[in-house]
């Protein structure tokens, strides 16, 4: 028949002694107790209570080094627009950071290896825009990256899908067009990165976004009013919305 071990018992038999327990944790009389006595009156060397050969490691000390971990959450919307802050300066694009989808964590040890994590919904309106007479076309970009430490990790870098397409009608015959799949453009991101060797101190992961402000003056053809159907000059701007985010990590300390 099975053995049942009761819970004031050890996996041996023995019973537990909820006095002497509390005593080991902290008593008034002195001379015992973890948390009444200085050092919880450990000791070593001979006449001590500690096992020969003990030594106090890191570990011991400050467990919370050993594995660390931290997240943040934000729900509140968050829209951006390309005709923002977003422009390139020389070969430089400026990447913004996206509120809420990061996080700083401080590294007590020189960490073996930290795992990343971020995720969040996103939905966004992103254009191409085609001139019937030219033969040329405008695609703004519109670019997701991680970032450690304000260095791109390259291998995050992300483009967004074009959701409308527009077709000019200036200099050619009437042929306006404008189809639109922003309905299907909703999605939810979760993305991870590994880095090893991060040394102890502060650090930052934060999701930046770079939107090419385009120079499109799309004409498409509308009718406004009693006026014939005519092609009307629209400028246009990309839109990226995010809703549920959220970002953090796990540190590893003393790995082989």
């Amino acid at each position: 028949m099975a053995q049942v071990i009761l819970v004031t018992a050890y996996a041996d038999g023995t019973i537990f002694d909820p006095d002497g327990h509390n005593a080991n944790m902290h008593t008034v009389a002195g001379g015992a107790g973890l948390f009444s006595e200085a050092n919880g009156s450990l000791e070593a060397g001979a006449g001590g209570n500690l096992a020969a050969g003990f030594a106090v490691l890191a570990e011991h000390v400050r467990p919370a080094g050993v594995v660390a971990a931290d997240r943040v959450v934000a729900a509140r919307k968050m829209e951006f627009y390309s005709n923002g802050a977003y422009d390139s300066v020389g070969t430089e694009r400026t990447f913004v950071q996206i509120g809420d989808c990061g996080f700083t964590f401080v590294s007590e040890f020189d960490e073996s290896i930290v795992l990343l994590q971020w995720q969040f919904f996103i939905h966004q309106w992103r254009y191409l825009a085609y001139w019937n007479a030219s033969g040329i076309d405008d695609n703004p970009v519109v670019i997701l990256k991680a970032f450690l430490d304000g260095t791109a990790l390259e291998y995050t870098r992300r483009p967004l899908a074009s959701t409308a397409h527009l077709l000019d009608d200036t200099g050619g015959v009437p042929n306006h067009e404008y189809r639109n799949s922003e309905s299907l453009a909703a999605q939810w991101w979760s993305m991870a990165a590994a880095v090893d060797s991060l040394g102890r101190g502060t650090h930052e992961l934060s999701i930046r976004m770079f939107m090419d402000p385009g120079t499109s003056l799309v004409a498409i053809n509308r009718t406004i009013g009693a006026t014939a159907a005519a092609p009307y000059e629209h400028r246009c701007y990309n839109r990226a919305t995010f809703g549920v985010r959220a970002a953090g990590g796990i540190a590893f300390h003393g790995l082989p």
